[in-house]
């Protein structure tokens, strides 16, 4: 960590010049900080880079200047300065290290104190650096290193009021990087923060308010050294950018549906739909679970090389054919869906396919795997239809592999899909599949032995796909070609290469 602090404007241009020098050398990015030094502890400054960027107030303490205006620039490199040095930066003195243009060739010489005669020497960690000294992606401590070495922490938020597909993806995703230390924050104390704890992950639990959440990710991402932002869903891409602008920490989002048929409600639609097309500027990189996805962006102003299409993964070690299975005493065949009950999961048209098939002489059984705002509803229109005998609603089931290998046919009615996490993972299992010509469901299974694709939207399609595969020999998926197009380990390394680019870029 080198400190340059000038007085005068020659003195400035001295520095810059220095600067420039360290810049080409070591190749990172350095960044200034103009500020108003004071007699009493408590001052404000404006922090940026060299190269203009939006400046933002330092937070060490909220009191008026009194005195003399320096210029000091931080640079994210070692060796750093001590945590009392850190604290004295502000008020109370500080000894710096003047940079020579051979860079690794340095001296430490008192240049300014002011307040007080405190001197500091050079010591191991920039953890307790201000935040007026600490450069955008933080500083990088000795101890703090993530798995591979790397030492880079990537802050991962989600609302996780609910397991599903993108919880998932989350959970898959954090348990399984090398190249970066994971932290997780969330809304919502559930089952997606209790299964990463599990695992070794940190986890932050935010305020349900929104000022107060982006402050605590503000405050999180500075002490925790966070270089990245990794957002998913509307509500933490919205607070998380707004967050990472004011923390100067780059984000990534992964878009995992059509925000537009996430809510049904119009002025929630409205609502959501307007924050998220005026944050998504903020965005370095989206990050498309599905070529769908990814023109449905672009078709809205987002230029393609913001884009990056990485397929979801599944974990071959737990989604596999062989294994236990749930007993279900119900009659055959068994017909299962893994679905959010929500209104863009076509359970509507399912039950009404379910009841078109009960009158054409089906004998089997209907499993429906999920939680969701429409339970309720759903289990009230089962009762409706006399259907209590043949539709069971079994909730959310963590275990749900165990699920897909007691059913015969797995069922995906999706009104609209991002990705669709469950064909996925019902294929691997060795289940075959009837699901809607909808985004990712058409992307994946087209071509796929073992999946049936229908028009949605229309439960008498339905009704008949699902018959014809009743009645037919179908020829079975292969999960040994299902694992090798989409396993874990592809779109783990995908992401990685994704923070990489994005880190470089921010670091020229």
């Amino acid at each position: 960590m080198v400190l340059m602090i000038a007085k005068t404007s020659a003195d400035v241009s001295t520095v810059r010049t220095l600067s420039h020098n360290a810049l080409s050398l070591d190749g990172r990015r350095a960044f200034f900080c103009a500020v108003n030094d004071c007699t009493i502890p408590g001052f404000r400054g404006t922090c940026g880079s060299l190269r203009g960027a939006s400046p933002y107030r330092c937070r060490p303490c909220r009191r008026k200047p009194r005195c003399g205006s320096y210029d000091v620039f931080p640079f994210a490199l070692s060796p750093s300065v001590s945590s009392a040095a850190a604290k004295g930066a502000c008020c109370r003195g500080l000894t710096v290290t003047r940079a020579t243009a051979a860079w690794r060739t340095t001296s430490e010489e008192p240049l300014l104190t002011t307040c007080s005669p405190t001197k500091y020497p050079r010591a191991h960690t920039a953890d307790a650096l201000p935040s007026c000294q600490r450069p955008p992606g933080g500083l990088r401590s000795e101890g703090n290193t993530a798995r591979g070495g790397l030492g880079m922490r990537v802050l991962t938020m989600i609302g996780a009021g609910e397991f599903g597909g993108a919880e998932q993806h989350v959970f898959d995703l954090l348990r399984s990087v090398k190249r970066v230390e994971p932290r997780l924050a969330v809304f919502y104390e559930g089952e997606l923060a209790s299964r990463m704890r599990a695992v070794g992950v940190p986890v932050r639990v935010l305020s349900r308010s929104p000022w107060r959440a982006i402050a605590e990710v503000v405050d999180y991402a500075r002490a925790q050294n966070i270089v990245l932002l990794h957002t998913h869903g509307v509500r933490a891409n919205v607070i998380g950018r707004l967050a990472a602008r004011r923390a100067g920490v780059p984000v990534v989002t992964t878009v995992h549906s059509v925000l537009a048929t996430d809510y049904p409600d119009p002025l929630k639609r409205w609502l959501f739909v307007g924050l998220e097309h005026l944050t998504r500027r903020q965005t370095d990189r989206f990050i498309c679970v599905s070529r769908a996805l990814r023109d449905d962006l672009a078709a809205g102003g987002i230029p393609l090389e913001r884009l990056t299409v990485i397929h979801n993964g599944i974990d071959t070690s737990r989604f596999h054919p062989d294994g236990d299975a749930v007993s279900l005493n119900l009659p055959r065949p068994l017909i299962g869906t893994v679905a959010r009950m929500h209104a863009a999961k076509g359970y509507d048209v399912l039950l009404d396919a379910a009841r078109e098939l009960v009158k054409g002489g089906f004998v089997g059984s209907f499993v429906w795997i999920g939680d969701g705002p429409l339970k309720t509803q759903l289990a009230r229109r089962i009762q409706e239809a006399g259907l209590e005998e043949r539709v069971r609603i079994v909730g959310y089931q963590p275990d749900v592999e165990r699920w897909l290998r007691a059913v015969d046919i797995v069922v995906l009615p999706s009104l609209s899909e991002g990705f669709g996490l469950a064909l996925l993972e019902a294929l691997a299992c060795g289940k075959p599949v009837v699901a809607s010509r909808v985004g990712g469901f058409a992307e994946v299974g087209e071509g796929l032995a073992g999946v049936r694709l229908v028009s949605p939207g229309d439960p008498y399609t339905l009704a008949a796909a699902v018959d014809g595969m009743v009645r037919e020999r179908v020829v079975l998926p292969d999960p040994d070609a299902v694992a090798s197009l989409y396993s874990l380990e592809r779109m783990v390394r995908s992401t990685e290469e994704v923070y990489a680019e994005i880190l470089a870029k921010r670091s020229l």
